[in-house]
């Protein structure tokens, strides 16, 4: 069941799941704002919702970062991530990562100056349907390296 959880209940679900991870919850404050930011904008149910006053008020502003960035880079927000979804659910239409593999794409002619990934990952919401979704894969696997996508297999996790 989804629970529409307080920014200061987030905190302290964080704070208990990370506590064996760091020495003091204070050098990894800032990253558990991120996290709480992420779930929010993820799965707030508006403008009625906590989560949505929550994200209204939250000091962490991404400008131009993605979920995907903040995951990536910071590994302990994703974990602080997993812990408020384990903790608190996912709601209906949430999202679940993609693994995205043997990705074989058709480069014609071009050379090639940096190795392209073997693997991706990516997030969706659960409600995109099976074609949509290969579509999707197909679209930002080409947007992200510049070239056509002619295979691939995937994953959900």
């Amino acid at each position: 069941m989804f629970k529409d959880p307080t920014q200061t209940e987030m905190m302290e679900k964080i704070k208990h799941g990370v506590r064996n991870l760091v020495s003091s919850f204070e050098e990894v404050n800032t990253d558990a704002l991120i996290a709480i930011h992420w779930y929010a904008s993820q799965y707030h149910g508006g403008q009625d919702s906590n989560l949505y006053s929550v994200l209204s008020n939250s000091p962490y502003n991404p400008k131009h970062r993605t979920f995907r960035d903040d995951m990536e880079e910071y590994p302990i927000v994703n974990i602080m991530y997993r812990i408020l979804e384990a903790r608190f659910g996912k709601a209906e239409g949430s999202t679940y990562w993609v693994e995205v593999s043997n990705i074989e794409y058709d480069m014609g002619d071009e050379i090639i100056d940096y190795i392209l990934p073997a693997t991706e990952e990516m997030i969706f919401r659960d409600y995109i349907q099976e074609e949509e979704l290969q579509e999707l894969i197909t679209n930002e696997l080409t947007n992200s390296s510049g070239f056509t996508v002619k295979s691939f297999t995937y994953t959900k996790k």
